[in-house]
């Protein structure tokens, strides 16, 4: 799934699905060139994870999707959260290939909050643990592009990044043992080192560790057929 996070226009991006987050007591305001049914809008409350579909009138959007966010003007980060997770879990139920959020709220301050929990719900949303699946389905979910203002887009950045560090911790934690060795281990902590000139790893054997005097951690392997492993990654950030 490839995101990409553009600063807010005129039109909305063609897509399968247009995610729209609303209030609750505020009718959600559609983007420019997007018509649905006035039914849906003035059924709809936006209440905290409300959610309703729409089959477009008009515009490049094929169908629309209302979130509601629940009371308040200040919103909740965890219901931002959950409402982009939902919105991605609706997608792949409904076999969406392309989803754009449109996000035209006054958020103030709080605007790259918003987007840094959006950007972690939809990535944490859209994922699935699917290696060990006899036969697994493929996500029909391809491309997500959120377009907002540039406080919620660079938010939203952030959040992409935290959803990814998040998933992959997720991916490591849900793999049995026998397929997550300490070695194995080692192996992930040298693509996350190849990922980025920032980032270094130094992985110490059994003889490296006995020659520091690590004892209390050694002892700790003994009962495994499966030799010890101490990982030390390393970030250091552009000053």
């Amino acid at each position: 799934m490839k995101i990409l996070v553009k600063t807010i226009s005129a039109k909305v991006t063609k897509t399968d699905l247009l995610v729209l987050l609303s209030p609750e007591g505020r009718a959600p305001k559609l983007p420019p060139g997007v018509s649905i049914p006035k039914s849906v809008l003035t059924s709809f409350l936006g209440k905290s994870r409300e959610t309703r579909f729409a089959d477009t009138i008009d515009g490049p959007a094929e169908r629309v999707l209302l979130i509601g966010l629940g009371k308040g003007k200040s919103f909740d980060l965890e219901t931002v959260r959950r409402a982009a997770a939902i919105a991605a879990q609706k997608a792949q139920k409904t076999h969406a290939a392309s989803v754009a959020f449109w996000v035209d709220l006054e958020l103030g301050k709080s605007a790259e909050d918003f987007g840094q929990a959006l950007g972690e719900g939809l990535v944490m949303g859209a994922h699935r643990l699917v290696n060990f699946k006899r036969s697994p389905k493929k996500s029909s979910l391809k491309k997500v592009i959120i377009q907002s203002s540039k406080e919620v887009s660079r938010g939203a950045k952030t959040g992409v990044i935290v959803g990814e560090g998040n998933t992959f911790a997720r991916r490591l934690q849900d793999t049995p043992a026998n397929k997550m060795r300490p070695k194995d281990m080692v192996a992930e902590a040298r693509k996350i080192a190849k990922s980025s000139p920032k980032i270094t790893v130094k992985a110490l054997d059994e003889k490296s560790m006995e020659k520091l005097g690590m004892g209390s951690l050694l002892s700790v392997s003994r009962g495994s057929s499966e030799p010890a492993y101490l990982i030390h990654l390393v970030y250091k950030p552009a000053k």
